[in-house]
C-alpha cells in the first residue's frame, strides 16, 4: 500500500469526519430530550424509532463522506499532478535562460571575431599601400641608378 498516495484520502476523511460528528451531536442532543419528556410505555418505540433514524442518516451521511473523500483524493491528486507540471515547466526554463546564456556567449564571441576581422582588413589596406609606396620609390631608384649607369658608360675609363 503506498502511504504517500493514500494521503490526500486520509486528511479529507479526516476532515469529513469531524464535521460529520459536529453536526450529529446536536441530533443526538435532541434524541435524548425527546426520550426523556415522552412517556414510559412509548419510550422504547420512540426510542427505537429514533435510533433506526439516526443510523439512516449515519449511513447516509457515511457514504455521502466517503464520496466526498474520494472527491477529494482525486482533487489533491490532480493538484499534485499540476505541481509536477509547474516543476517540470520551470526546469525547461531553467535550461532556457542556460541556452539564452550560451547564446549571449557566441554573439559576444561573433562580435569580438569581426573586430579582429576589421583590424586585420585595416592592415592589409595599410600594407598594401605601403607596398605601393615602396613599388613607386624602387622605380624612382631605378631610375636615378640608370642615370648613372649610362653616366658611367660614357666617361672615358681611367
Amino acid at each position: 500500500m503506498n502511504v504517500q498516495a493514500d494521503m490526500p484520502s486520509v486528511i479529507a476523511g479526516r476532515i469529513l469526519c469531524n464535521s460529520f460528528n459536529r453536526r450529529h451531536i446536536g441530533k443526538i442532543a435532541n434524541c435524548q430530550k425527546r426520550f426523556k419528556q415522552a412517556p414510559r410505555k412509548q419510550r422504547p418505540a420512540s426510542a427505537a424509532k429514533d435510533v433506526k433514524s439516526l443510523i439512516s442518516a449515519a449511513v447516509g451521511h457515511v457514504d455521502e463522506g466517503q464520496s466526498q473523500v474520494q472527491n477529494a483524493g482525486a482533487t489533491i491528486s490532480d493538484i499534485i499532478s499540476s505541481i509536477s507540471g509547474v516543476t517540470q515547466i520551470m526546469e525547461e526554463l531553467t535550461a532556457a535562460v542556460e541556452q539564452s546564456t550560451g547564446i549571449e556567449q557566441v554573439n559576444l564571441s561573433v562580435n569580438q571575431m569581426d573586430v579582429v576581422t576589421q583590424q586585420n582588413a585595416a592592415l592589409v589596406e595599410q600594407s598594401y599601400a605601403a607596398s605601393a609606396s615602396l613599388q613607386e620609390q624602387a622605380k624612382k631608384l631605378e631610375t636615378s641608378v640608370s642615370v648613372y649607369r649610362l653616366l658611367c658608360r660614357q666617361s672615358p675609363m681611367r
